[in-house]
C-alpha cells in the first residue's frame, strides 16, 4: 500500500485563508481611506463655512458703517446715494458677494422698503408710527426702513452664507414736545414750578430752583449731553446763588417720583 499525501490539500487551505485575510485587509484599508477622505472633506466644508460666515459678517458691518456715515453727512439721503453704497463691498481673497442665481456683487445690497414719487426712501407711514420703547416711547415717529442683505460665497468651495439686518431711521416731530431745544436748555425757577410736557434738548440740560421751592416734571425729560445740577449754563455755582431747591423728575409718567440731586 502507498501512503496518501495531504500537502496539496493543505496548500489550498492556506492559499484560501491568505486570500481571505488579504480581502479583509483591503476592505479595512478601503474603509479607513473613505473615513479619512470624508473627514478631510467635512473639515474643508466646515472651514469654508466658517470663513464664509466671517466674510458675510464683514460685509454686513461695512455696509452698516457706510450707511451710518452717509446719514451723518446727510440726514435725508436720496435713493441714488443709498444704492451707490452697494458698489463698494470689501475685497476678500477666495470669496465673492453673489446672490443665488445672480451676478457677482449682487450679494452686497442695501435698499429701502418704500419709495416716493422721486424714487427716494419713504416712511412706512407718513402719519407716523407709535414708538413702543426707549426714551421716546409714547410719541409718534416717522420710520423709514433700510434692509441689508449680504450673501458671501466661497469661490473654491461650496460654502455660502446669507445674513440680513434691518436698520431704521426715526424722525420724531418736535411739536409733540412741551419744550424742545436744539442747544443747551435751562430751567431755574424762582417759585414753585411744575411742567407737564415732554422736555428734550440736543445739548446740556441745566436744572435748578430757588432755595425752599420745587421744580417738578411729570413727563419724560431727555438730553443728548449732560443733565447738570451743580451750576448754571453761565458757569456760576448753583449753591452760591441759593438755587438749591428740589428738582423732582418722574419715575412713572404723570407723577413726580424722586428728587434729582
Amino acid at each position: 500500500m502507498r501512503a496518501v499525501s495531504h500537502k496539496s490539500g493543505e496548500s489550498g487551505i492556506v492559499l484560501l485563508t491568505t486570500l481571505l485575510i488579504m480581502l479583509l485587509i483591503s476592505a479595512l484599508m478601503a474603509g479607513f481611506y473613505a473615513a479619512v477622505n470624508s473627514d478631510v472633506r467635512a473639515t474643508a466644508i466646515d472651514r469654508d463655512q466658517t470663513q464664509a460666515y466671517a466674510v458675510a459678517h464683514a460685509g454686513l458691518e461695512k455696509l452698516t458703517s457706510d450707511l451710518a456715515q452717509l446719514f451723518e453727512a446727510d440726514v435725508s439721503p436720496t435713493g441714488v446715494q443709498i444704492l451707490a453704497l452697494n458698489a463698494n463691498p470689501p475685497v476678500i481673497t477666495g470669496f465673492e458677494y453673489t446672490a443665488p442665481g445672480s451676478t457677482v456683487g449682487s450679494g452686497y445690497a442695501v435698499s429701502f422698503n418704500n419709495v416716493d414719487a422721486n424714487g427716494d426712501p419713504a416712511p412706512e407711514d407718513p402719519n407716523g408710527s407709535n414708538i413702543t420703547s426707549g426714551a421716546y416711547q409714547g410719541l409718534k415717529g416717522i420710520i423709514t426702513k433700510y434692509p441689508i442683505t449680504i450673501t458671501a460665497r466661497s469661490i473654491t468651495g461650496n460654502a455660502e452664507v446669507r445674513l440680513r439686518r434691518e436698520l431704521q431711521t426715526v424722525a420724531v416731530p418736535v411739536f409733540q414736545f412741551g419744550v424742545y431745544s436744539e442747544t443747551d436748555l435751562t430751567f431755574y425757577a424762582g417759585d414753585n414750578f411744575g411742567f407737564g410736557g415732554r422736555v428734550h434738548t440736543n445739548g446740556n440740560l441745566f436744572l435748578s430752583n430757588l432755595y425752599g421751592n420745587t421744580l417738578t416734571f411729570t413727563d419724560r425729560i431727555t438730553a443728548v449731553k449732560e443733565v447738570v445740577r451743580a451750576h448754571f449754563s453761565n458757569g456760576l455755582s448753583v449753591s452760591s446763588n441759593f438755587f438749591t431747591g428740589n428738582v423732582l423728575i418722574p419715575t412713572a409718567i404723570g407723577s413726580p417720583g424722586r428728587n434729582l440731586k
